[in-house]
Parts: C-alpha cells; structure tokens; sequence
C-alpha cells in the first residue's frame, strides 16, 4: 500500500485545525511576557485541550516530560525500550544554572565594552588636552 500516502490526507486535516487554531488571535508576545504567567499558563493549558480535541485519540500520546520514561513511548511507537535511562536534562535547577551564566556573560560583556568606551574618551580626552599644550610656532612672514 501507499503507506506515506494515505496517511498524508489525515495528516493534513489535522495540521490546518492545528494551525487555524493557533491563529486564532492569540497574542503571542503577550504571552512570553513573564508578567503575564496567569494568562500564559491558561493559554497553555487551553491550548493542550484543543490539541487533545482536534487528534484522534489512537493518533495522540499524552506524554508528561519528567514523570513518562521511555517505557510509555517505546509503547506508543510499538518499539523496544531502550536499555539506556531516560535523560533528565533541562531540569529546574540546570536551567536556572544556565540562566545565571548567561546573566554573569552578559555583565562581563557590558563590563567590557564600559571599560573599551571609558578608556577610548580617556585617550581621546588626553590628546585633546596634549594638543592644547604643545607650544605652537608662529611663523611671521617678511
């Protein structure tokens, strides 16, 4: 059979409800706004039971990162489980570890370029004043 092929125009269903939900004048920039969270989290979490709505439910796999392993997707997918552990990254603490680094490189930055700024208008202060005390000849004509 046309595996690919036949699965395409379900596929495609549900893409554009995807989709014509997603644009339904949702403000996005309001959303990522942190003062926001209430309203962005409402929005998450509407926005995970339209998801659940729109996909068969044979089509959907639920899967709760940091409490699903690998055992629920392996079968989901109909595969083996792998033998290796399930990664934990991003977890609560690397992430506020990560944002406290890029915190500290980007005052190294500032830092850096204050120094730059402050020690170019020092120079040039000085050659302004260097200019002004250097005694200049004055050539008379005859």
């Amino acid at each position: 059979p046309l595996f690919p092929f036949t699965r395409m125009k379900r596929v495609n269903i549900m893409m554009g409800a995807v989709v014509r939900s997603q644009l339904e004048g949702d403000n996005f920039v309001h959303m990522c706004d942190l003062a926001n969270m209430e309203a962005t989290m409402k929005w998450y979490d509407d926005w995970n039971a339209r998801i659940q709505r729109i996909v068969p439910k044979d089509q959907l796999l639920v899967f709760k990162t940091g409490e699903d392993g690998y055992e629920k997707l392996a079968s989901y997918l109909g595969v083996a489980v792998p033998e290796k552990p399930y990664p934990s990254v991003n977890s609560t603490r690397e992430v506020k570890f990560a944002l406290v680094q890029i915190r500290l490189v980007a005052l190294l930055v500032v830092a850096v370029w204050l120094f730059f700024l402050v020690t170019l208008v020092r120079g040039i202060h000085r050659l302004m004043n260097e200019r002004d005390t250097v005694p200049r000849k004055v050539i008379k004509d005859n």
